[in-house]
């Protein structure tokens, strides 16, 4: 599963609300794309509003497009020049945090489980050097007494 950064994490944790709240995902990215973030001009002699993005609209879409394009929301886009519709949760969307939660968890056990194994080896190591400095100690100390007493 992929990390997300904190932008995304906190925009994930603000539609997860929205969806325990039973809102529908999808009217509210709208709504805050189209309304709160956007203002809309004059009519045109179409009478066509022209939408005037507003300062940060540009990095929640970015932020909502990284969403789905990291499998925690769904949608469908048309094309290319449109934006998605019919956005909702995923699976990985809805569990992301208490995924997160367990692989944090077993990174610790990873983690400790390499510590002891390093201190087990680290101990190991302590004393077979021990025993050899004690082995090579005595051997020297019964070759000179060896000497001293034959001869």
């Amino acid at each position: 599963m992929e990390e997300l950064n904190k932008e995304e994490e906190v925009a994930l944790r603000e539609l997860l609300e929205v969806y325990q709240d039973g809102a529908d995902i999808d009217t509210f990215i709208s709504d805050k794309l189209f309304h709160e973030l956007a203002e809309y001009g004059e009519p045109d002699e179409m009478g066509e509003r022209q939408m005037i993005e507003l300062p940060g609209h540009a990095k929640q879409k970015s932020i909502y497009v990284s969403l789905i394009e990291k499998g925690m929301l769904r949608g469908f886009r048309p094309s290319r020049f449109s934006w998605y519709f019919d956005v909702e949760l995923t699976s990985n969307g809805r569990c992301y945090f208490e995924n997160q939660k367990k692989r944090k968890s077993e990174e610790r056990k990873r983690k400790w489980s390499d510590r002891r194994f390093a201190i087990f080896m680290a101990l190991l190591s302590f004393a077979l050097s021990v025993l050899a400095s004690w082995i090579i100690t005595n051997r020297e100390i019964d070759s000179a007494l060896m000497s001293l007493l034959g001869g």
